[in-house]
């Protein structure tokens, strides 16, 4: 028996989304690496809330696709330009916009740097929107927890690897594990929900909250358990062994990967 809950809204569950999106896009904003990295953190909950609604629609797939291209479009294209300038035309704006960005990929290509801000934040823009469009759209047509929580959840890891001169920014990461946790505690509910009404059991109002209330507690008790805890994997050579595998890739390619973060530095030159 298939007892996803399809289609089955539930704003308790779309709230803790919206703020695993939120915590997500703001461990990114809070580097202040760059200008305009706002539109990012916008563009990530936009793109989550349309993904939500997307999922709860009935249109068939083909059409979702269409509608998800077309809202990306228009919704990067509008956000992106507004770098430019919101007293320019919406026509000069759009081209500005595309020579700016053909031109930093030209530099890409020869393997110059780019100091164009512009470029990273596009591509900022396109991970963080697509994360909350496709997770949003599985989380709520598919129940699928995997999509909704591993990109965000990696995203908020690697910005936190990388943002080393602030370690005490991980509590955000914390804090993103307590809702991520809640999330699939609600998730939970919902699925045995529909199953149980399938089977005709009474379920009582209070006994939503309660479950969802005890949910959150432990959650809340297990994190900082677990937050609490000194770290120990410096200390043990088959986890330091393992994490060097994992990181090794990230380590070989972030020469490359640093013509693409010449703005970074860009910026914080000319400040």
């Amino acid at each position: 028996m298939d007892t996803r809950p399809e289609r089955q809204w539930d704003w308790l569950l779309a709230i803790l989304y919206l703020l695993i999106i939120l915590i997500t896009a703001g461990r990114l904003t809070i580097t202040d690496w760059l200008p305009d990295l706002n539109i990012v953190r916008k563009l990530a909950w936009q793109g989550a809330l349309l993904g939500m609604l997307l999922g709860h629609s009935r249109f068939k797939r083909r059409t979702v696709t269409f509608l998800a291209i077309g809202y990306s479009l228009v919704s990067l294209a509008g956000a992106l330009g507004s770098v430019i300038g919101t007293d320019v035309e919406l026509k000069e704006r759009l081209l500005s916009l595309g020579g700016r960005l053909l031109f930093a990929i030209s530099e890409y290509a020869q393997y110059r740097p780019i100091k164009d801000h512009l470029f990273l934040i596009s591509q900022l823009s396109i991970v963080y929107w697509c994360i909350g469009l496709m997770g949003g759209y599985m989380l709520v047509r598919h129940a699928n927890l995997f999509v909704a929580i591993v990109p965000t959840g990696f995203t908020s890891l690697v910005v936190h690897n990388i943002d080393v001169s602030h370690p005490t920014r991980i509590w955000l990461l914390g804090l993103y594990m307590l809702f991520a946790f809640a999330l699939i505690g609600r998730q939970y509910y919902i699925t045995n929900r529909l199953l149980w009404s399938k089977q005709q059991v009474d379920i009582s109002p209070e006994a939503s909250m309660d479950f969802t209330g005890g949910i959150l507690i432990s959650i809340t008790v297990i994190t900082f358990i677990a937050w609490s805890l000194p770290t120990f994997n410096a200390n043990v050579p088959a986890l330091s062994s393992a994490w060097d595998q994992i990181t090794s890739p990230w380590t070989s390619n972030r020469e490359r990967a640093g013509d693409a973060f010449a703005a970074i530095n860009s910026t914080k030159e000319s400040v």
